[in-house]
């Protein structure tokens, strides 16, 4: 990879006849104060919970701060497209860096589901090199999520922890609209869980509790994007927030795939079940992991016909 900091580029070539050389010299370019790397495939999936993603910019030169102007554009069939997205006027490299953030923020429920929007974003007083971009191009669509409906939830864990009845209740149910059998469940703690009052948990946003179940023999906690992951419930009974994740997912995560098969969940007849779990609250056993693996459920969801 050629190096951006050098202003000329030279490559000579010696024909098989000493008496014929052939120099062959680059043409000169000065590096522009800031730039896109080339790249490829800049495709952006959005969700709902998504209202930003960042672009990158390079510079070459570390020294001092430095202030790129930007400007973008945005076109689609859809008709809102010059207004649909909100885009960083200028990108500041801080002393000692090359990179800067460029943050393109949006509203997803201003935007048209399944519609491609190509998102055009320039350094306004920039310029192309044979190594360097003045612009880039983002296919931007907001893929949403399918809803199910609700589920039926049962919680087997934090009722035999605290020693009351264990309960089943409605929780709303998603499903990832292109992996089949990654859910996402809507507050699985928050005001639908029974045993919860006001004050027992963060009311102030989602929290989404995402199960892998892509491989029905092979189900665990997860992320958006189906990797394992642990859950942040928002709920507080004043040991501080349940974080509860998978025996699975947490083996998973260590990269023990061994030790994680062991406690996979299940999908079978539209039923989901969890059979080994932990939990750590901040202010119980110093913020440490505890589990419960009885042999039966610790977490059951049937989801809707």
């Amino acid at each position: 990879i050629l190096s951006l900091v050098a202003v000329t580029s030279f490559m000579a070539f010696t024909s098989c006849d000493d008496d014929d050389d052939v120099n062959v010299v680059g043409a000169p370019f000065t590096v522009p104060g800031a730039y896109f790397e080339p790249q490829y495939d800049h495709e952006v999936v959005l969700g709902e919970t998504d209202t930003e993603f960042t672009v990158t910019v390079n510079r070459s030169n570390p020294d001092g701060v430095y202030t790129a102007n930007i400007t973008s554009s945005a076109t689609s069939t859809a008709s809102n497209a010059a207004t649909a997205f909100k885009v960083s006027p200028t990108a500041t490299f801080a002393e000692g860096e090359t990179t800067a953030s460029i943050v393109v923020s949006f509203d997803v429920n201003e935007l048209e589901p399944i519609t491609p929007y190509e998102l055009t974003i320039t350094v306004a007083d920039g310029e192309e090199t044979p190594y360097t971009l003045n612009s880039v191009n983002y296919a931007v669509m907001y893929v949403p999520w399918t809803d199910l409906g609700k589920c039926q939830y049962t919680d087997y864990f934090v009722g035999t922890f605290f020693g009351v009845q264990n309960v089943t209740y409605p929780v709303q149910i998603l499903e990832h609209p292109t992996i089949k059998g990654l859910y996402r469940l809507v507050n699985p703690y928050g005001e639908a869980f029974p045993y919860n009052e006001p004050g027992d948990y963060d009311a102030s946003k989602d929290y989404y509790l995402y199960i892998n179940a892509t491989n029905p023999n092979a189900v665990y906690f997860a992320d958006r994007d189906g990797n394992p992951a642990h859950f942040f419930s928002g709920m507080n009974w004043s040991y501080g927030q349940f974080i509860m994740t998978t025996m699975s997912t947490y083996y998973l995560k260590k990269g023990d795939a061994a030790s994680a098969a062991e406690y996979y969940g299940t999908l079978k007849d539209g039923c989901i079940h969890i059979p080994a779990i932990l939990c750590a609250m901040a202010d119980y056993q110093n913020g440490g992991l505890f589990d419960r693996t009885l042999e039966e459920d610790q977490i059951m969801v049937v989801l809707p016909e």
